[in-house]
């Protein structure tokens, strides 16, 4: 037998592959609820005249107390205790650049105005994610965990009682690594007692493909993959932290009439982005610039926790 048509002889008929009909994101975290935690102090936005911005820092009710005094004698004036953290604005950029063959052979429609637009928001928000858990080890007043040593169920609330002990008020909030949480899993199956009944600790066994993971002894508890390594990688670095510990400073683009240029108010974060369309007609391309104006820092470091455990 001869001149069978098989599909190992089609090659000038036939293309390298077919696309699937559906695709895959590549894994990355792209959950932002822990953006709007209270727990997070937002300074607010810039005012024209400096990319610095001032958050005052008072003394006042029940931070400096009465001393005892002598009757008919005046007492000293009391010295207010004041001071100020400063938050230092930084622009965040990318550019996506496509040709226009590239955009005319697009078959998912990836290279779209809109579709950029979905991705400024979604990178705004794990940017911002990822400038503040960076912050995690810059805590030093308190800290919990070892280096080297799986994090466990009394390490968190050991963190937790250190920010009591500092009087933190407020709701708190914390963000671990995914390593320290399925750590913290691990320990929670050898508990006993009064503590392995509660709905909170073995809430910590269940599977929840979100960051947000639930309460856990009344903080509430983030999981983000952002959470800096150090010593060599040797550990992950998550942090516990109530109002005041992480502040934020946002910067308010000037609004433009060109019909290239949209700015958008980022959904579940507290930041603004602009979403620029550059068109370069001499070389067929067409860049989509992401840009956003924002700063974070520590803001008092009692108001924090930093979790240091294995890797």
């Amino acid at each position: 037998m001869a001149n069978e048509i098989l599909y190992s002889g089609l090659g000038d008929l036939t293309t390298a592959a077919n696309l699937a009909s559906r695709f895959h994101l590549l894994l990355a975290a792209r959950d932002s609820s822990f953006l709007g935690h209270p727990a997070i102090f937002d300074a607010g936005f810039a005012t024209p005249g400096s990319i610095v911005m001032q958050v005052p820092q008072l003394g006042m009710l029940g931070y400096d107390l009465m001393a005892s005094g002598t009757e008919g004698t005046a007492p000293s004036n009391t010295a207010l205790t004041d001071g100020s953290s400063s938050i230092t604005l930084a622009i965040y950029e990318k550019i996506y650049q496509n040709g226009d063959i590239a955009r005319m052979t697009d078959a998912y429609g990836f290279l779209d105005t809109a579709m950029f637009a979905e991705d400024l928001a979604v990178t705004t928000a794990q940017t911002l994610i990822s400038i503040l858990a960076a912050l995690s080890t810059g805590f030093s007043t308190n800290v919990v965990g070892s280096s080297g040593v799986d994090l466990t169920v009394s390490d968190f609330t050991d963190g937790i009682t250190l920010l009591e002990v500092a009087n933190v008020a407020g709701s708190l909030a914390a963000v671990l690594h995914p390593r320290q949480w399925g750590d913290m899993r691990t320990n929670s199956l050898t508990l006993a007692g009064a503590v392995e009944h509660r709905p909170d600790v073995q809430g910590l066994a269940s599977y929840a493909g979100q960051s947000y993971k639930g309460s856990v002894f009344g903080v509430d508890t983030f999981v983000s993959s952002r959470c800096p390594d150090s010593d060599a990688a040797a550990n992950e670095n998550g942090v516990i932290f109530g109002s005041g510990a992480l502040l934020l400073g946002k910067g308010q683009f000037v609004p433009e009439a060109d019909p290239n240029i949209l700015d958008l108010a980022i959904p579940g974060a507290p930041v603004m982005a602009r979403l620029e369309r550059d068109r370069d007609g001499r070389s067929g391309l067409t860049s989509h610039v992401m840009r956003t104006v924002m700063g974070v820092i520590e803001g008092i470091d009692g108001a924090g926790c930093r979790v240091r455990s294995d890797a």
